[in-house]
């Protein structure tokens, strides 16, 4: 079966400017379903082919954080390819939003 292309890849294979795209990776059909761009679905299994793939995907699913700064019912996720990436997400956030006090120094 062969996949049907977006319809911003045809536009973009359309265009004759010299260009690079960054940013488009998905889109919809006629009928609303998402189609992907095959670079896209390889990066995918290239990521997703890794052991410990499947922890990071249910802990991503499972595992939404509240945010507690106005006590609402406000939620995000973080996600990240790389450990060291989403550590440095999750860090920079709590540091932005829970700056550290003068009791916390002295702990």
């Amino acid at each position: 079966m062969q996949k049907k292309k977006c319809q911003v890849t045809e536009v973009f294979e359309a265009d004759k400017y010299k260009k690079v795209i960054l940013g488009v990776g998905a889109d919809s059909d006629e009928q609303g379903m998402p189609c992907f761009l095959p670079s896209v679905e390889e990066t995918e299994r290239q990521v997703v082919d890794k052991e410990d793939a499947w922890f990071h995907y249910v802990f991503c699913q499972i595992r939404p954080l509240r945010s507690a700064v106005n006590n609402n019912k406000r939620i995000f996720i973080k996600k990240s390819i790389s450990e060291t990436g989403v550590i440095n997400i999750g860090s920079e956030l709590l540091f932005r939003r829970f700056p550290p006090t003068d009791t916390d120094l002295k702990k």
